[in-house]
This record gives structure tokens, C-alpha cells and sequence, in this order.
């Protein structure tokens, strides 16, 4: 009997305190709300949640370089050569190449290169990077500096947009 007791009373104190613990009030919030927008209106900002140079990172995106006096998006990638059909020969390719475009579905980057054909860039290729990203690769280089060179002078009078997956510019990737 003095056990039924003694674990009642137990029961009640451990469930008393749960139900009474920290729980979020609205003047809590309240509070917190009220403190967040007079440090906005001051113009303050909270060290930890600062974006670096005012935009958010993105895993896997290209870094600047400058190449031969040219500032360009830069990545090192393991690329994969992916034919226009089933049964073509695979191509070797280049230590640098130049980056116009980043898809998930492969027609799409092989429809691409089509039109990059019919306009004279007999050169240019898909490429499968590890991400499984299809890459329209507009032309391949010995050189960093070519490579460098050949995405400042295609970037030149486009617009950002023409460069889908990417950040408003052609990529030069150095294959690994």
C-alpha cells in the first residue's frame, strides 16, 4: 500500500514537472521578435548568421582564378565522356575544357550540343561528372590559359541566363 503511494506521489511529481518545464510562451517569442527587429532597424547584424560576402555558399561551386590576366569560374572535376548515341566511340578528353552548361537529364545537354554543331562548334561534347550532371563541354584545350581565354571571349555580348546550372558564366574545368 505504501508503495501504490509512494509511486503515485513519484508519477505526479515527474509528470508535474514535465508539463511545467520550459515551454516556449508567446511572450517568449514576443520578446525575441522584438529584440530581432530593433537590431534590423539599427542595421545590425548577428555574426552567425552573416552570409559570406553577402550570398550564400553553394557546395561544389566553381571558384574564381585568374588565368593569364583573366579572371574566370574555375573547377577541377573527374568528367566522363558521354556520346551523342549509344553505339558512338568514346573521345578522349582535353585537360581543360570549357563549361556552358550543367543538366541533369543528358538529352538535354546532347540537344545542346547539336545546336553547338550547327553553329560551328564542331568540338563540343557532353561530359558526366561525378555529381551524375550532364555538362555541355563547347570546346577542350591543352592549356589552362587557352581554355581561359576561349570562356572570356564566348561569355563576351551573352546573356547570364544562356548559361543553365551555372552562375551566369562558362566554367573552365580542369579534368583530373
Amino acid at each position: 500500500m505504501k508503495r501504490n503511494i509512494i509511486r503515485g506521489i513519484l508519477a505526479a511529481t515527474v509528470a508535474a514537472s514535465i508539463l511545467a518545464s520550459c515551454k516556449p510562451t508567446e511572450n517568449n517569442y514576443r520578446q525575441a521578435y522584438e529584440a530581432a527587429l530593433q537590431k534590423k532597424q539599427k542595421g545590425e547584424t548577428d555574426p552567425d548568421m552573416a552570409l559570406p560576402a553577402g550570398a550564400l555558399l553553394q557546395d561544389g561551386a566553381p571558384a574564381t582564378k585568374t588565368i593569364a590576366g583573366q579572371t574566370v569560374a574555375y573547377k577541377r572535376e573527374h568528367l566522363r565522356y558521354v556520346g551523342q548515341t549509344p553505339d558512338e566511340k568514346k573521345q578522349e578528353i582535353p585537360p581543360y575544357c570549357v563549361c556552358i552548361a550543367r543538366y541533369k537529364m543528358p538529352t538535354n545537354a546532347r540537344s545542346q550540343v547539336e545546336d553547338l554543331h550547327s553553329r560551328g562548334y564542331r568540338e563540343a561534347f557532353v561530359a558526366e561528372n561525378r555529381d551524375s550532371f550532364f555538362l555541355t563541354i563547347v570546346a577542350g584545350f591543352a592549356t589552362a590559359e587557352e581554355a581561359a581565354t576561349f570562356a572570356t571571349d564566348y561569355a563576351k555580348g551573352k546573356n547570364e541566363g544562356v548559361f543553365v546550372g551555372l552562375d551566369g558564366a562558362p566554367v573552365v574545368i580542369e579534368r583530373r
